[in-house]
């Protein structure tokens, strides 16, 4: 069962060629919280939260910027919200950082952009929209 979903902010949720967020970004943490779910975000980004609203910070349950993306950074948003690692999804871009760092705890990841996988438990999405129904699959088969 899904109880969290953790995103990355560079290059996930935010287009660093426009510097500002993907368009349907915010549609995406709203769809998360519609769906009773948590929504946090990772970052070794300085100065993302410039690029929220004050009502979109809210939507997030928990932030976390660190210096290195790592499992046991990772590990520190899911103690404090209570989610074992089987109940998370990790949505980023890196495959080296964010989805390393999810597959090192035995999260469900979500690599945006990302080559290609047949990993049922680690798939690709081409964008957020794509990302959304991979996450409403996964939703529907619990």
């Amino acid at each position: 069962m899904i109880k969290l979903v953790v995103f990355d902010f560079f290059a996930t949720l935010f287009d660093p060629r426009a510097q500002a967020l993907f368009p349907d970004a915010i549609a995406l943490v709203e769809w998360v919280k519609t769906n009773n779910l948590m929504a946090a975000i990772f970052t070794n980004s300085s100065g993302w939260a410039l690029f929220f609203t004050d009502e979109q910070l809210q939507l997030f349950d928990d932030t976390l910027e660190v210096d290195a993306k790592g499992s046991a950074e990772l590990e520190i948003i899911l103690t404090k919200l209570k989610a074992e690692p089987r109940e998370t999804v990790v949505i980023g871009d890196s495959f080296n950082r964010e989805i390393a760092a999810g597959k090192a705890l035995g999260t469900r990841t979500i690599w945006v952009g990302g080559e290609t996988s047949n990993d049922p438990l680690h798939p690709v999405a081409s964008n957020l929209s794509a990302t959304r129904s991979i996450l409403e699959q996964w939703l529907k088969k619990e």
